[in-house]
């Protein structure tokens, strides 16, 4: 085929031929031309035409290329050779090198129209952008770098040059190469990033000298060391700020000045900054987006009085910025001047203890005890994390030359804050130190905020890192920092314990600071303390667990602890190998290592399927070692053993080599899975003598709390709990979080400062199982509240859930349970129950599904409670009937710790529904007629409005004349509820044309308010809503429980024999003096007294510091 050529490049100069399928061609083709099989493409300047079948022309021939799928005949050759006869055609054996969708011939070697070398290869297709060019072994490479320092500039430039070298082979071609500076901003003058081109040359033609050097250089510098010279007689072309050089493998007409920075075809790249320190990173990440770490931009300026340049002394790697150093003397067309570097240097020195606290700073240097050892050519650079732009990472905060110093003649030397140092630092740090790092260099090398560099690196420390601050991936990869566990009202350092060995973090421990003298490598002892062995036959609430005690200090750090699991169905071989860095026991002393589970949450989780703990028999052993001398596979051993447990079952015989090697005659600790009727656990009665097996028992487990030890004879059940009162504590508040992210939390409201370690929570599925249990701790709060839920919610909740993702509390439906006794007594998929049950509330998301039957055992047969969680509101109690009651909750903001928000006569509204032909005789002397709207009413405002609508919303209602108008005021705990309500219910009373009760059908009228005058004085008082009951204490909260014993018994039943007494005569006067109007309207019953018309002064109950209002 042949296609004339209309129209002209586009603003990059791209002109593009192709199917309508590619991205936008300038001029489409048909897709059944195609050179897939091979062919050629030729483009010509001439008004000849061609015709299908005419051979190959180089009559005004412009640029051709050719493509040969497989071998190519004699013919063919002949007929391509026209097009390009000094070159061979691009020959392709595997047709998916081109024939899939990513890759094209790109032009990459040659810039010459009809090339002399093979200038296309196979690359990923770059449609309309600069194509993807290979570099090449043999390729040249920035190599020097000498930028006019600030004090030298206008008028004096003369000395800045870039050099580039091609390994020393000389008179290297540099064909199809391009020179780019990039401006990525000036810090000087507002620390504004750019990122385009103001310089290019081509280098295409051009090639090094004999020795392999090529610089382009300031016309002011000597002419004989210049290979290109750049006219510098007004401006530098190296100018200061940010600036980037990168070499390309491409023409340079494909960066004119403005075109952005790309890292595609680039051969070598290095960015330089000069000035302040605010550099910005977006230049590095478009030049250098592969750089691992932050070791990314290099540094120049002002840190020489003379001259001075960026020398590659540190390798021939390209696009790494860490090969080059700043040296002292310039040398371009000559070997770079890196005499200072010197790969072999060995020295015995050691950084052997460090304490990088700003205020108690110091690094002690150890020379193996030779003493006296010169540290000449030495220094200390101290890292910290340092923000540049909107990036923190890791740079040089404090740079310590140590020449012309010495170990001292027990051979150690400190640098530190303390006068009594050997060298002293002073000042303050501008950041917190993170790790240190000692170096054969000079500090010329490590200007101010260096990035921190592996190069001559001797030794390095690294303590608290971030994971924004990643100082131990540049210079010990592989390794992590080592916490001191400061924090805790002990100052503490890391010290060098296990082995001599230089940039090994594992040989370093917490410890007592010893600036100068021995490292204080002793700890805290730490014993096994509880173990829980999950057996793959037992359907438990507790999951196996390792406990280990440091006898209640308190904070102690674990670094250099190793756990190892020994089985002993497979040879006594270890299991598992369980480092402990960089961990430490809580406040009260515990570490707890476990699986992911619902009834705890563990320090340290391991595993996630199938079991850890051998369940059989075996031992678990406790090291103070370093966790690399330790494999999966090793035999057991007892070198720097702390502390061991060996145990087996009732039907195993004694392990003979795991009691030899970790308890010599003792006895290995039987397990029995009988002994309680749930979970067990091994847990140790005396503290702490290590590899002592008389001190362990069997018990219930306790992760994380004092272990439940008893006298002799080991318990073979667990000691009976006798329930409390129900008015002790009870649920107040549910949030179901329905949302990825939980918030969710369960809030228990009660006496304050009551032990709750007996009691426990439950959850209920919809269909009545229980599907998790948590057992609670410590004591309520002194305002009254007790949290259980995500560790996301604020305040923080006493006890919270293991996991911070997912939701625990059935977003469908359910219960949620509060007992007395212990979680482990209701097992996985249990059904409801009521034993030793205090409170419980049953709810649904789905007004037409009910919930199992859970409502008849858990709330005493009180209608579930249907809870709209489309909005972020909570299940909040309002009312108090009695325990175990759903109709004492409604739906309301969440308060998570604080009073609940509950329906108020601030937000009321009085409102009417009239019935239009209604019996008003009738109805004041009907109760059930009045019931039955009022239900009939609830429904279809909740049905409007979805929020939670109860009959604890009406209160002061009266049946007016005329024939029969309802009135009753409408509470809402905000005005946004109050205006929901109202909508609502006005849109109930005009969708009810008529309503049918108790058999009966009623015509509605329209109206809802004024349907006739209002009235505050009741015609006809109905049923109460709400009764304050004789037995529930009015005013205060109830003292917390004594004991359970038959005095306090009998003390508490004559009380309330008196208290009876007292309150019936109290009734008598009351009436007598007519303070109360005692007549047929208000009555007392078994459940208290019920008022059918409001006493003077009563607004409101206040009950168990909650206030409540009554309903007439």
């Amino acid at each position: 085929m042949s296609q004339n050529l209309t129209g002209q490049t586009d603003r990059h100069g791209y002109f593009i031929v192709g199917h309508a399928s590619r991205p936008a061609p300038d001029i489409t083709i048909p897709i059944r031309y195609s050179l897939r099989n091979g062919g050629a493409v030729a483009i010509y300047e001439t008004y000849q035409s061609f015709a299908v079948g005419d051979i190959p022309t180089s009559v005004g021939l412009m640029s051709a290329v050719v493509h040969v799928l497989g071998s190519l005949s004699d013919a063919a050759a002949e007929n391509f050779n026209i097009l390009t006869p000094e070159s061979s055609p691009v020959i392709q054996t595997d047709p998916s090198d081109l024939t899939g969708i990513r890759y094209a011939l790109s032009r990459c070697f040659n810039s010459s129209l009809r090339v002399t070398r093979e200038a296309f290869h196979p690359r990923l297709k770059t449609t309309r952008s600069l194509n993807d060019c290979p570099s090449l072994q043999d390729d040249v490479y920035i190599n020097e770098v000498e930028v006019t320092k600030p004090q030298n500039f206008i008028p004096f430039v003369k000395d800045e040059f870039i050099e580039l070298y091609d390994g020393g082979r000389g008179n290297t071609t540099l064909q199809y190469l391009t020179l780019v500076l990039f401006d990525g901003g000036v810090p000087f003058f507002g620390g504004f990033s750019r990122d385009v081109a103001f310089y290019s040359l081509s280098l295409d033609g051009m090639k090094t000298n004999a020795d392999g050097y090529f610089v382009i250089g300031s016309s002011k510098l000597n002419q004989s060391l210049v290979d290109y010279q750049v006219d510098t007689s007004i401006t530098p072309f190296l100018q200061l700020g940010i600036v980037g050089i990168a070499l390309y493998r491409a023409p340079v007409g494909a960066f004119p000045i403005g075109a952005n920075a790309t890292s595609t075809s680039l051969v070598d790249a290095m960015i330089y900054v000069t000035g302040r320190q605010e550099a910005q990173h977006s230049l590095v990440d478009k030049l250098l987006p592969d750089v691992v770490g932050s070791g990314m931009v290099i540094e120049t300026g002002s840190w020489l009085e003379g001259h001075g340049s960026i020398s590659r002394c540190l390798g021939n790697e390209r696009l790494n910025p860490l090969v080059y150093i700043l040296t002292e003397t310039v040398t371009p067309r000559k070997s770079n001047n890196c005499s200072y570097i010197t790969p072999n240097f060995e020295t015995d020195v050691r950084i052997n203890e460090v304490n990088l606290d700003r205020d108690s700073f110091f690094v002690e240097l150890f020379d193996l005890g030779a003493g006296n050892t010169s540290l000449d050519t030495l220094i200390l650079v101290l890292y910290g994390p340092v923000l540049f732009g909107s990036k923190e990472e890791p740079r040089s905060i404090l740079v310590v030359d140590l020449h012309g110093e010495r170990t001292n003649a027990d051979g150690y030397f400190v640098v530190g804050s303390a006068s009594s140092s050997d060298k002293q630092i002073t000042g303050n740090f501008r950041d917190a130190a993170t790790g240190v790092g000692l170096y054969h260099a000079r500090v010329t090398q490590f200007p101010g905020s260096s990035l921190p560099s592996p190069q001559n690196l001797i030794d390095a420390v690294i303590g608290n890192e971030t994971s924004s601050n990643p100082l131990a991936g540049v210079l010990l990869p592989g390794q992590a920092g080592v916490s001191d566990g400061d924090g805790e009202g002990l100052e503490r350092s890391v010290s060098r314990c296990f082995g001599r060995l230089p940039l090994d973090m594992f040989a370093f421990i917490p410890s007592l600071p010893t600036p100068g003298t021995r490292n204080n490598c002793s700890r805290q002892l730490v014993v096994i303390n509880e173990i829980n062995i999950n057996h793959e036959n037992l359907a438990v609430a507790y999951q196996e667990f390792i406990e280990l005690y440091d006898g209640g200090v308190g904070h102690t750090p674990l670094t250099g602890t190793v756990v190892v699991i020994y089985n002993g169905d497979r040879q006594n071989l270890a299991a598992t190998v369980i480092p402990l860095n960089n961990t430490q026991t809580n406040a009260n002393g515990y570490f707890v290592i476990g699986r992911p589970n619902n009834n705890f949450t563990a320090d340290l989780q391991i595993g996630v399927f199938g079991q850890i703990i051998p369940d059989n028999k075996g031992a678990i052993a406790l090291y103070h070692d370093d966790s690399r001398n330790y494999e999966v596979g090793m035999q057991p051993t007892n070198t720097r053993l702390q502390d061991a447990v060996v145990y087996g079952s009732q039907d195993t015989t004694p392990n003979a080599q795991l009691i030899d090697v970790f308890i010599r005659g003792q006895m290995q600790i039987v397990e029995d899975q009988g002994f309680l009727n749930g979970d067990e656990s091994i847990v140790r009665c005396e503290c702490c003598q290590a590899l002592n097996m008389s001190v362990y028992k069997q018990s219930y487990p306790t992760p994380g709390r004092v272990n439940p030890c008893v006298p002799q004879p080991i318990i073979t059940t667990r000691p009976p709990l006798t329930p409390p009162s129900s008015d002790e504590v009870f649920i107040n508040e549910i949030a179901i979080e329905t949302h990825f992210f939980t918030k969710e939390y369960i809030e228990l409201k009660g006496t304050p400062s009551l032990a709750l370690d007996n009691y426990f929570i439950v959850l209920y599925n919809t269909e009545g199982l229980a599907y998790f249990t948590i057992q609670l701790e410590n004591t309520i709060g002194p305002d009254g509240y007790f949290l259980i839920g995500s560790p996301n919610i604020s305040p923080p909740p006493h006890v919270r859930f293991p996991f911070t993702i997912g939701s625990y509390i059935d977003e469908k439906g359910g219960a949620v349970a509060l007992y007395y006794g212990y979680a482990s007594d209701i097992a996985k998929d249990a059904g409801a129950t009521d034993k030793n049950l205090i409170d419980a509330v049953v709810f649904t998301a789905n007004a037409d599904m009910p919930v199992g039957g859970q409502a008849d055992v858990l709330t005493k047969g009180s209608e579930q409670f249907y809870a709209d969680l489309q909005r972020e509101e909570s299940i909040t109690r309002c009312y108090w009937q009695s325990s175990r009651n759903n109709k004492d909750f409604t739906q309301s903001d969440r308060t998570p710790g604080n009073s609940n928000n509950c329906p108020s006569r601030d937000f009321k509204r009085t409102l009417q529904m009239k019935l239009t032909d209604a019996d008003f005789d009738l109805w004041q002397n009907n109760d059930e007629l009045l019931t039955s709207l009022r239900q009939i009413i609830i429904d279809g405002v909740n049905d409007k409005c979805k929020c939670g609508f109860t009959y604890h919303y009406i209160v002061g209602e009266v049946l007016l004349e005329g024939s029969v108008v309802y009135q009753a005021d409408f509470l809402a705990f905000n005005t946004n509820q109050s205006s929901l309500i109202y909508t609502s219910f006005a849109e109930f009373v005009s969708d009810s044309k008529t309503l049918v009760i108790n058999g009966h059908t009623y015509q509605v009228d329209k109206c809802v308010e004024e349907c006739v005058p209002m009235t505050t004085v009741p015609a006809k008082t109905p049923t109460p809503v709400l009764s304050a009951t004789t037995k529930n204490t009015l005013n205060g909260t109830r003292k917390g429980r004594s004991g359970n014993n038959t005095g306090t018994a009998v003390g508490v039943t004559i009380g309330l024999i008196l208290f009876i007494i007292i309150g019936v005569v109290l009734v008598f006067i009351l009436i007598r003096k007519r303070i109360i109007c005692y007549n047929k309207d208000t009555r007392l019953t078994e459940e208290g007294v019920e008022y059918s018309v409001k006493p003077e002064g009563l607004d409101a109950l206040e009950f168990r510091n909650n206030t409540y209002e009554p309903s007439y």
